[in-house]
């Protein structure tokens, strides 16, 4: 009862506005990268938000969970240029007893691709800039926030690749949650509880163990213990229902993470979900992994 109410109060308090609280000294750099020295018209390109905390700090990931913010980020671009939305990395579960988070610890980059209008003018620099806001945590929380800015050609050209950020691009979308991968999502509306069925595609390999992280706050139980288990061809995972959730869910929308890597040793953790939901409940009877 005591975490209900502490979950019911934090996800209040922290949907107030950044200024209502005092601000204090920054515990994480930021910076904004491209992953290319030029821009085309008619091009997409690939641009990341890079946070880097300081030791035991961390930031929030979309859905941050019991308690926290997201970082929001204020884009300012010319003329020509839209930007589109972010891609978020596979957070971690922080767990400050008795309230179980989402985020990022040391480091996290976020992805947003932006797009050059096809008759934008080419021989001239544009400057991308963004003003960001972001909430810090150790034992306490503080709010902070930065700009960032860069400055590229638009030139007639192909966009160039830069050589410079190829590794931090490449790290942060192997953290990017893996789409069409040829699985198949079901979630089936019990009482309390939803059941998430996921269907492998053929060959793929077996997936012992996994944790479902939900984008949209408020929904699930964040402390809830989940237990992934294999039933015939395919498996199923049980996601508690918050006492605040009381609505009817059409959809269970996130990612679900394990270790093991979607596509085998070494591959992507992180599996993105996309289940609609059906109201009949599911069958708990099925084989267990060995």
């Amino acid at each position: 009862m005591l975490r209900r109410f502490l979950t019911a109060s934090l996800l209040f308090l922290f949907a107030s506005p950044l200024r209502a609280f005092s601000p204090g000294p920054a515990h994480t750099r930021v910076e904004l990268l491209s992953e290319s020295t030029s821009l085309s018209p008619g091009a997409t390109v690939w641009l990341a938000i890079r946070f880097q905390m300081d030791k035991d700090w961390h930031i929030y990931w979309k859905n941050p969970g019991d308690a926290g913010m997201p970082p929001s980020v204020d884009w300012k671009l010319p003329p020509g240029l839209t930007v589109g939305p972010l891609e978020w990395p596979a957070p971690e579960k922080i767990v400050q007893t008795p309230l179980v988070s989402y985020g990022y610890l040391n480091e996290a980059t976020l992805l947003a691709p932006v797009t050059v209008a096809p008759n934008a003018p080419t021989g001239r620099a544009v400057t991308i800039a963004a003003h960001i806001h972001w909430l810090e945590c150790e034992k306490l929380c503080v709010p902070a926030d930065g700009d960032v800015s860069l400055v590229r050609p638009v030139t007639g050209g192909a966009p160039e690749p830069d050589p410079q950020t190829a590794p931090a691009f490449a790290a942060a979308r192997a953290r990017v949650p893996l789409a069409d991968a040829g699985w198949r999502f079901v979630a089936r509306a019990a009482k309390d509880v939803v059941h998430l069925v996921a269907t492998p595609p053929e060959g793929a390999p077996r997936i012992r163990d996994a944790w479902f992280f939900s984008e949209d706050r408020g929904v699930f139980d964040n402390a809830a213990p989940q237990k992934w288990r294999s039933s015939g061809d395919h498996y199923e995972l049980d996601l508690q229902r918050t006492d605040i959730s009381t609505g009817p869910i059409t959809m269970v929308r996130g990612m679900l993470v394990s270790d093991a890597g979607w596509r085998g040793p070494d591959s992507e953790r992180a599996l993105d979900v996309q289940a609609p939901v059906q109201d009949a409940p599911a069958s708990n009877s099925g084989g267990t992994l060995p």
